[in-house]
C-alpha cells in the first residue's frame, strides 16, 4: 500500500508503538532517501587562465602631495635649528622628572636570597652531578 508520507506520518510511523516493524523500516528508509546531501559536485577550474577579479580602484595622492611636502618641510625646519643652552637645560630638567628605568629590579632581602639557595639545592641536580664551577 502506497502512503503519501508527510513529516507527521514519518514521525508517527517512527515513534508509534502500534506501527509495525515494516512501517518503521519504510519510514526510516524514506527519511534516509529524502535527506539532502551537504556535499557539492566538484568543479574544475583551469589554472592556465587569469582568475576573474574586480577592477582595482585608482588611488591618486598627487593632490595631497604638496600638502604632505609642506608638512615635512615644516617639521624638518622645526628640528633643524641649533639647540641653545636653554634647550639643553629644559631637556635635562624634563628627563630628570621622569621615573627611573622601568626595567630596573628591586633588591632582594636576605630572607629571599636564603630561600632561593635552599630551593636551588632542592630542585637542582645532585652535587655529584654538578660541574666543578657550581660545587
Amino acid at each position: 500500500m502506497k502512503t503519501n508520507w508527510t513529516p507527521e506520518l514519518r514521525a508517527d510511523a517512527y515513534l508509534s508503538e502500534t506501527a509495525s516493524p515494516a512501517e518503521v523500516n519504510e519510514a526510516i528508509l524514506r527519511l534516509v532517501e529524502e535527506r539532502e546531501s551537504l556535499e557539492m559536485a566538484p568543479e574544475a577550474h583551469s589554472l592556465e587562465i587569469d582568475p576573474r577579479r574586480g577592477e582595482r580602484a585608482v588611488v591618486d595622492q598627487d593632490d595631497a602631495a604638496e600638502q604632505v611636502i609642506a608638512q615635512r618641510l615644516a617639521a624638518a625646519e622645526a628640528n633643524a635649528a641649533p639647540r641653545t643652552r636653554a634647550d639643553h637645560v629644559a631637556f635635562d630638567s624634563r628627563i630628570r622628572q621622569e621615573p627611573a628605568d622601568k626595567t630596573a629590579t628591586r633588591g632582594y632581602t636576605l630572607q629571599q636570597l636564603r630561600k632561593a639557595v635552599v630551593w636551588r639545592e632542592i630542585l637542582g641536580p645532585p652535587v655529584s652531578m654538578r660541574r666543578e664551577e657550581e660545587r
